[in-house]
C-alpha cells in the first residue's frame, strides 16, 4: 500500500487529470453537436430549395395549361391525354407537335436533374394517371398523412441502402389541372397527390465526418499536450517526496545500525588524514578494543593498529581514494596490549557534489574465522593423506558437484598440480561439459541421500574412458547432507574387451547371413551361367545372339565374384591369389561407389590402364579400394570436396624414402586415394590402423575399415602409408608388387568351340533345386554322358540301392532336406567304395574341400560350376579311380 503522502499526491494528480479530461470531453461533445446541427440545417434548407424550384416550375407550366413540343422518341404523345382533342397538332410547316402537360414536363425535368446532380424528384398520387408515377411505401404513407391535414413530411431514410433526406408536400388540384385530371373525379382544391424531393446525404455525411474527425484530433492533441504536464508534475513531486522520505529513513536506519551493529564502526573526517583520528564510533567498536566510546573519541587509528601493518595504511587510503573502498586484514590492540586479527573495510563518504567528506571503517574481529581456517587446513591435510593412500580416483563434491577435495590419483590422472582440481565441477573435468552426466550417481545421491553406482563413459578432447562410478552422501551432525564422496574406477580396458567380443559376435552373425545369401544366390546363378554357356556354344561365334549370351555369362561371373566378396568380408571363405589387372577392379569399385557418394563430392580419377598386373585376390583388392574411398568421402560428408583416385606404375629405388617403410627396391603399382576433408591430427595418425580404433563412433564406425586395409595389403606383400595435415585433407598410398610374367587366367570370356573332355559313363545328379539339376544334366549330356537326376536325396538313395552298379559317378549337392550331400556320399561309398563322388555347394560351414577329400570325395566344386570346370572335374574323378584300380 502507498503511504499517506504518496496517496494524497496521487489523488491530487488524478483529480486534475479527470477534471481536464471532463472539460475537454464536454467541449468536444458540444462542438460535435453544433457541427451536426449545422449540417442538418444545411441539408433541410437544401431539400426545401430543390422542392421550391420544382414547385415554381410546375406552377408556371400549369398557368399555361401545358406546352406543345415536337414529337420524338423521348417525348411521344401522352396516351393519358388522349381525351384532349388538341393533344396533337400539326404546324403550317407540317411539323408534328404534342401537348406536354405540367406533370409530364416536371417528370422529365426531374429525371434530367437526377442524372446531373443525383437529386431525385417525384410527382405521385394514390390514383396516378401515369403508372410510372405510382408511389412507393414511404410515399404512400406520406400521402395518407396529407389526408389527415399534414402539410409537409420531412424524414431521413434510406433508398437502396444509401442515406437520403426525403421531403413531400401535398399537390392541390387547381382549375388548370382539371383539364387533364377532371375525368379522375378531382375538383378544384382537392389533394390530388404529392410532390417529393429525395436529397442524397452521403456527401454531406462524409464532409461532416471529416470535420468531426478534425475536431476530435484537435481536442485529442490538446488533451495529450497537457497530460504530460500533469504526469511530469506528479513524477517530480513524487521524486521529491520519495527522496525526502528515503533520506529520513536512511538517517533512522543508519542510527540504528550504528548503535546496534555487532561489528565495529568508526568515522574519521578527511581533513584529519595526518592523524587519522577517530571522531565517532559505535559501542561494538569500543568493546572490541576493551575501551569506552569516550576513551576512543579523538584517538588516532594508528595507535590501535599493529606496527607491522601501520606502514600500509597510507597505501590503503590511496586505494580508497581511487575506487571508493578497500578491504584489508590487520591486527589491532586491546587496552591490555593483546593483539587480535581483524578485517577492515574502509569506505569513503561523499556529498551530493562528489566531494569526499569522511571515511567509515567497518571492523570485524576474525579470531574465530582464523581458528576455523586453521582447523580446516588441518582437516584437509588429514583427508588428503587418506585420499592419497587409495589407488582410485576419489572426489569429495559439494551439492553443486564442485570438487572440495581430490586424491593424488585424481590429480595424476588429470595431470594437475596438488589442489588444482578444487572448485572445478566433475563433469567439466571428465567430459568438458556444462551439465552432469545422464544417470550420474552423484546427482542421484544428492537427490535421494543414499548410495548409487553405475558405469559412465567420459569423453573429452584428450581421452575417452569408461569408469565404474560409486557415490555416497556425507551428512553433518544435524543429518543434513553436505557433500558426496565419489569413487571412479577406470574400466576402459575391460570395456574394450567387451566391445571386441560384441564385434566378433556381430561379424559372426554377418558371416552366417552371408553364408545363407551365398548358398541361395549361387543356386540361382548356376542355371543362368550354364544356359548362357550352352546358348553361346550353339550360336555362330560372330552373331549378335552369341555376343548377347556372352554378356549374360559375364554378368553372372561378376555376380559370382560378388558372392565371393561377401563371403570374404564375413571371413567365410579364402580366395586363391591370381594374376589380374588391378585397374579393372579399381574402376569397377569407383562405379559401385558413385551412386552412394553425395553429389557435393566430385570423383577425380587418373588410372593408367597399362600399369601392369599383380598377383592378388580380386575381392580383397576391391575391398581395399572401397574402404579407402569410403573413409575419404566420409571425411568430406559435411563440407563436400574432391575424392581423388590415382593408379600408376612405380619403381622404387634404393635411395627413395619409401624404402624406409619396409619395401624392397623394385617395380610396384601405386594406388593413391586422397580427399580434401578435415585431415587427421598427428596424435591420431599412429592409431588409425589399429583394430577397433575409430573417430566416427556416433556415425556407426566400427574401427575395422583401415585395419582391414592394412592387413590385406601386407598379406599381398605390399605396404600402405598415410600423409595428412589438419584442414588440408588426407592421402593414402598403397604399394603392391608388380608381376613381371604371368599366365593368363580368367573366366571373364569363354571361347565357343573349345573342346571339353567328354565321356559316355552313367552319372547320377542329385540337387534339391530343379533348375540346377536341369542345367547340370544338359551340360553332361552335351559332353556325351548318360544322366539320371533326382531332386530329393532320399529318392536318389533309393535309386542307387535298387541299381548300385548302374551308375559310374555321383554328383550331389551339399545342403538338401532330409539327407545332406555328405550323408548321401557316406552311404554310397559304404556300399560302393570305388565309385567316384563329386560334392557341389553354394556355401557350407559344415565342410570344406580338405574335409570332403578326407571322406573319399573326389572333387569339391563351388557353385555356380562352369561347364569346362565340370567336364574337367568329372574326367579327373574317373582318372583317379582308374589309377587306384590299375
Amino acid at each position: 500500500m502507498q503511504s499517506p503522502p504518496f496517496k494524497t499526491l496521487y489523488l491530487t494528480s488524478l483529480t486534475g487529470v479527470i477534471l481536464w479530461t471532463a472539460v475537454v470531453g464536454m467541449s468536444l461533445a458540444w462542438n460535435i453537436h453544433v457541427e451536426r446541427r449545422q449540417v442538418t440545417e444545411l441539408v433541410e434548407n437544401e431539400v426545401r430549395s430543390h422542392f421550391n424550384k420544382d414547385q415554381a416550375f410546375r406552377f408556371w407550366a400549369s398557368s399555361h395549361g401545358g406546352v406543345y413540343v415536337p414529337v420524338s422518341e423521348e417525348t411521344p404523345p401522352n396516351p393519358h391525354l388522349s381525351h384532349i382533342l388538341e393533344r396533337d397538332i400539326i404546324t403550317p410547316s407540317g411539323k408534328k407537335l404534342t401537348l406536354m402537360n405540367p406533370a409530364y414536363m416536371l417528370h422529365q425535368m426531374m429525371k434530367q436533374y437526377e442524372k446531373l446532380y443525383g437529386v431525385k424528384g417525384r410527382i405521385t398520387s394514390l390514383q396516378p394517371l401515369n403508372p410510372d408515377n405510382a408511389p412507393d411505401e414511404w410515399e404512400k404513407k406520406s400521402l395518407r398523412t396529407f389526408e389527415q391535414g399534414v402539410e409537409e413530411v420531412l424524414e431521413y431514410t434510406k433508398i437502396k441502402g444509401e442515406p437520403y433526406l426525403r421531403l413531400m408536400r401535398p399537390m392541390i388540384a387547381k382549375a388548370d389541372c382539371l383539364k387533364c385530371h377532371a375525368k379522375q373525379g378531382y375538383k378544384e382544391g382537392d389533394i390530388r397527390g404529392g410532390v417529393g424531393i429525395s436529397l442524397p446525404l452521403a456527401s454531406y455525411q462524409k464532409a461532416s465526418d471529416d470535420v468531426v474527425r478534425q475536431i476530435c484530433s484537435v481536442y485529442a492533441l490538446l488533451w495529450f499536450i497537457l497530460l504530460p504536464v500533469f504526469f511530469f508534475f506528479y513524477k517530480k513531486m513524487q521524486s521529491r517526496l520519495r527522496e525526502k522520505m528515503q533520506h529520513e529513513a536512511e538517517q533512522q536506519e543508519w542510527a540504528g545500525i550504528f548503535k546496534h551493529a555487532q561489528w565495529g564502526i568508526a568515522l574519521s573526517k578527511i581533513d584529519k588524514v595526518e592523524t587519522f583520528s577517530l571522531d565517532m564510533m559505535n559501542p561494538a567498536f569500543a568493546e572490541m578494543h576493551g575501551r569506552s566510546v569516550e576513551e576512543l573519541r579523538g584517538t588516532s587509528y594508528f595507535d590501535l593498529i599493529d606496527t607491522t601493518c601501520r606502514n600500509d595504511v597510507g597505501e590503503y587510503l590511496q586505494m580508497v581514494d581511487n575506487k571508493g573502498y578497500h578491504v584489508f586484514e590487520a591486527r589491532h590492540f586491546r587496552k591490555e596490549g593483546i593483539s587480535f586479527p581483524v578485517e577492515v573495510n574502509i569506505t569513503v563518504v561523499r556529498d551530493s557534489a562528489g566531494k569526499q567528506l569522511s571515511w567509515i571503517m567497518n571492523v570485524q574481529d576474525i579470531s574465530g574465522r582464523k581458528e576455523a581456517e586453521r582447523l580446516i587446513v588441518q582437516a584437509r591435510d588429514e583427508w588428503q593423506r587418506t585420499f592419497d593412500a587409495i589407488n582410485e580416483i576419489i572426489f569429495l563434491l559439494d551439492p553443486t558437484l564442485r570438487v572440495l577435495r581430490a586424491n593424488r590419483v585424481a590429480e595424476q590422472y588429470f595431470d594437475v598440480r596438488p589442489g588444482g582440481l578444487v572448485g572445478l565441477q566433475c563433469f567439466e573435468l571428465f567430459r568438458e561439459a556444462s551439465s552432469p552426466c545422464e544417470g550420474c550417481p552423484a546427482v542421484k545421491s544428492i537427490q535421494e541421500c543414499r548410495s548409487f553406482s553405475c558405469q559412465i563413459k567420459h569423453q573429452n578432447s584428450e581421452r575417452s574412458n569408461y569408469f565404474l562410478v560409486s557415490a555416497a552422501p556425507i551428512f553433518d551432525e544435524t543429518k543434513k547432507m553436505v557433500a558426496v564422496v565419489c569413487f571412479a574406477k577406470n574400466i576402459s580396458e575391460l570395456k574394450q574387451l567387451e566391445s571386441k567380443v560384441r564385434q566378433a559376435q556381430k561379424m559372426e552373425a554377418i558371416g552366417t547371413l552371408a553364408g545363407g545369401i551365398a548358398h541361395d544366390f549361387n543356386n540361382i546363378l548356376s542355371p543362368i551361367m550354364g544356359y548362357a554357356e550352352l546358348l553361346s556354344e550353339s550360336l555362330p561365334g560372330e552373331s549378335v545372339e552369341s555376343f548377347q549370351a556372352q554378356q549374360i555369362y559375364n554378368a553372372a561371373l561378376r555376380a559370382r565374384d560378388l558372392v565371393k566378396q561377401i563371403l570374404s568380408f564375413s571371413r567365410q571363405t579364402d580366395q586363391a591369389l591370381q594374376s589380374l589387372e588391378p585397374h579393372l577392379i579399381v574402376k569397377e569399385a569407383l562405379k559401385l561407389l558413385r551412386s552412394s557418394i553425395p553429389a557435393s563430392i566430385a570423383i577425380k580419377q587418373s588410372i593408367d590402364n597399362a600399369c601392369g598386373k599383380i598377383m592378388a585376390d580380386p575381392t580383397q583388392i576391391h575391398q581395399v579400394v572401397v574402404n579407402l574411398c569410403t573413409n575419404a568421402y566420409q571425411a568430406m560428408m559435411d563440407t563436400g570436396g574432391i575424392l581423388g583416385v590415382t593408379m600408376r606404375p612405380f619403381v622404387l629405388m634404393a635411395e627413395d624414402s619409401v624404402y624406409k617403410i619396409g619395401l624392397t627396391p623394385g617395380s610396384y603399382i601405386l594406388i593413391e586415394v586422397s580427399d580434401t576433408g578435415h585431415g587427421i591430427t598427428p596424435n591420431l595418425i599412429e592409431k588409425i590402423f589399429e583394430p577397433y580404433f575409430t573417430t566416427k563412433k556416433n556415425q556407426g564406425g566400427t574401427g575395422l575399415g583401415l585395419a582391414t586395409v592394412h592387413a590385406i595389403v601386407h598379406d599381398h606383400k605390399g605396404t600402405v602409408s598415410v600423409y595428412s595435415e589438419p584442414g588440408q585433407g588426407t592421402t593414402f598410398r598403397v604399394y603392391l608388387p608388380q608381376l613381371k610374367e604371368e599366365e593368363e587366367q580368367s573366366d571373364e570370356l569363354f571361347l565357343a568351340g573349345v573342346q571339353n573332355p567328354s565321356g559316355t559313363e552313367h552319372i547320377l545328379v542329385v540337387d534339391d533345386e530343379k533348375a540346377v539339376v536341369d542345367i547340370t544334366r544338359y551340360m553332361l549330356m552335351q559332353l556325351g554322358y548318360k544322366v539320371t537326376v533326382a531332386t530329393d536325396s532320399l529318392v536318389a538313395w533309393e535309386l542307387f540301392v535298387q541299381q548300385p552298379d548302374a551308375f559310374d559317378l555321383v554328383i550331389t549337392d551339399m545342403a538338401m532336406p532330409n539327407m545332406t550331400g555328405i550323408e548321401l556320399a557316406k552311404k554310397i561309398l559304404e556300399q560302393r567304395p570305388e565309385i567316384p563322388v563329386i560334392l557341389c555347394t553354394g556355401f557350407s560351414e559344415m565342410i570344406n574341400e580338405e574335409k570332403a577329400k578326407s571322406l573319399g570325395i573326389k572333387a569339391y566344386l563351388m557353385k555356380p560350376v562352369l561347364k569346362s570346370k565340370l567336364a574337367a572335374s568329372v574326367r579327373q574323378a574317373f582318372g583317379e579311380v582308374q589309377e587306384q584300380n590299375g
